[in-house]
């Protein structure tokens, strides 16, 4: 599947024409860094698994995240700067609710995990709504 987000533009096209731009569903399922998720998931587990130090989960983090936008831009073909970076957003958002490291941010663990399910919640499908995707070339 193509991961850049393509707005729907539908002038000049007719009803039986495929190339058509990607429709709410597409843009929020487009969005969601899932492999990056994951990555980050087996990174964390594996850090707990062998008792690694607090400094290691923010190491791998900070990996990650700057590792993000090369693996989008290479790997996955996203052109669009703007989905890019809305993308590193929801991994952090992702990572927060994961609690480790940022459990040492909140001083509450029940307000991280309110606050960090409320964000990733509506920026998920708020984002979508207004982004749109670049342009179509015909």
């Amino acid at each position: 599947m193509v991961r850049q987000v393509l707005s729907e533009d539908r002038q000049g096209l007719r009803s039986d024409d495929t190339a058509r731009g990607d429709d709410l569903k597409s843009r929020i399922i487009k969005m969601i860094p899932g492999e990056i998720v994951a990555a980050y998931i087996a990174c964390n587990t594996a850090i707990t698994q062998f008792e690694g130090t607090d400094a290691t989960y923010w190491i791998v983090f900070a990996l990650i995240i700057l590792l993000t936008p090369f693996y989008l831009r290479r790997i996955m073909q996203i052109k669009d700067l703007v989905q890019i970076l809305i993308m590193c957003v929801a991994f952090i958002l992702w990572c927060i609710t994961l609690e480790q490291p940022f459990d040492q941010v909140f001083n509450d663990k029940n307000a991280q995990q309110l606050f960090s399910t409320l964000a990733l919640t509506i920026f998920t499908f708020a984002v979508p709504i207004f982004y749109k995707g670049t342009e179509q070339k015909h």
